[in-house]
Parts: structure tokens; sequence; C-alpha cells
């Protein structure tokens, strides 16, 4: 059994939702890219970490999953990930 579909299974059983249609079209796939792509489109955050990985992420669970559900989960990940890596403001001296 293929993995998509065990976990698309999985998906059905715990959210209940329509996680056993068929496959996402390409056009899905493609409406996944731009949506996450915009939703992880942070210029300040871009310069510090490339989104690619978050954006990959992103796409593979709307895919998954069939809806846009956890975009902005993928954003809050990517957001921290940047606060992590953005130097912190020396303190200032009273």
């Amino acid at each position: 059994m293929d993995k998509t579909l065990i976990i698309s299974c999985i998906l059905a059983l715990v959210f209940g939702s329509p996680a056993l249609a068929a496959e996402p079209t390409p056009s899905f796939e493609t409406r996944a890219k731009e949506h996450c792509q915009k939703s992880l489109s942070i210029p300040s955050c871009n310069q510090v970490k490339p989104p690619g990985p978050f954006i990959k992420r992103c796409v593979e669970d709307a895919v998954l999953t069939g809806s846009f559900e956890f975009v902005e989960t993928a954003r809050k990940d990517y957001l921290r990930a940047c606060q992590r890596l953005t130097p912190k403001p020396a303190p200032s001296k009273p």
C-alpha cells in the first residue's frame, strides 16, 4: 500500500475529512505552491532564512490533505526560525 494512501486514511479517520478522495489534481498542486509561496513571502524574513524548505513542506501538507489547513502552521514555523536567526539588538544604556 502506498505511503500517501496510508496517511490519507489516517487523516480521514482522525479528522473526518474527505482525505480518501482522489489524488489532488495538478491544478491543486499549482494553487498550493502559489498559496504557500505567497504566505511565506516575508521580505524581512526571506533575507535571514530562505523559505524553500518551508514552502516545500507547506505544499506537501496541502497536497497530502487536499486543503490549505496547515499553511498557517508553516508560516508560524518559518517566522520562529527567522526569529531565532535574527540578531538581537544590543540593550540600550540609560
